[in-house]
């Protein structure tokens, strides 16, 4: 059952429009929930504006180089490069993905997805080392407790740009291939 529902293609852009549109909901009502259960716990306070500035940073990373540039960039590519070498499905006696055209897609899709995990890591790590100066630089009413709590949790929260940047390019491929479901449920994992 599982296994059908986490392979299954949705076909009609509107199915696909439906369970995307769902999810974001689903995952804006967590959102709320999630920081109603931060100011109840922590109230407004040192703790709160600390972990709320230490998400900006690395969250503003994410958003500019990876999803502003990055994705945008590849899977057009991806789109065209593997629409023109697959081959006729239904009249091939092989399985799908068995052509060598269609492994050589996949190659290209590992090499981007490896330079890209490089490329992750090491903006994540000149950011981790560049992370004192920018919260200061973005931060500057904060005091020095602010500091002494603000510089280790986003250092430690820029491991996120990594894994939501491999996860937003196998996203895409996902979405390539009509299969919405998985995808959809990233935003609501998110929150």
């Amino acid at each position: 059952m599982l296994k059908k529902i986490f392979n299954s293609q949705t076909k009609p852009i509107t199915k696909g429009a439906l369970i995307l549109g769902t999810s974001y909901f689903i995952s804006a009502i967590l959102g709320l929930f999630r920081d109603r259960l931060l100011v109840g716990h922590f109230g407004a306070g040192l703790e709160l504006d600390v972990y709320f500035a230490a998400f900006r940073v690395p969250d503003f990373v994410y958003n500019i180089l990876i999803l502003g540039g990055l994705i945008v960039a590849f899977l057009p590519l991806f789109a065209e490069y593997f629409s023109r070498n697959k081959v006729d499905e239904a009249n091939a006696s092989s399985p799908p993905f068995a052509n060598a055209r269609v492994n050589e897609v996949w190659q290209m899709t590992n090499y981007v997805l490896n330079a890209f995990l490089i490329f992750l890591i090491s903006i994540s790590f000149i950011f981790f080392l560049l992370t004192p100066w920018l919260i200061k630089w973005i931060f500057p009413g904060f005091g020095p407790e602010h500091y002494k709590l603000a510089i280790p949790l986003t250092r430690l929260l820029f491991l996120s740009p990594i894994f939501f940047g491999v996860s937003n390019l196998l996203s895409g491929i996902l979405q390539y291939f009509h299969r919405f479901f998985i995808y959809s449920l990233t935003p609501i994992l998110y929150n």
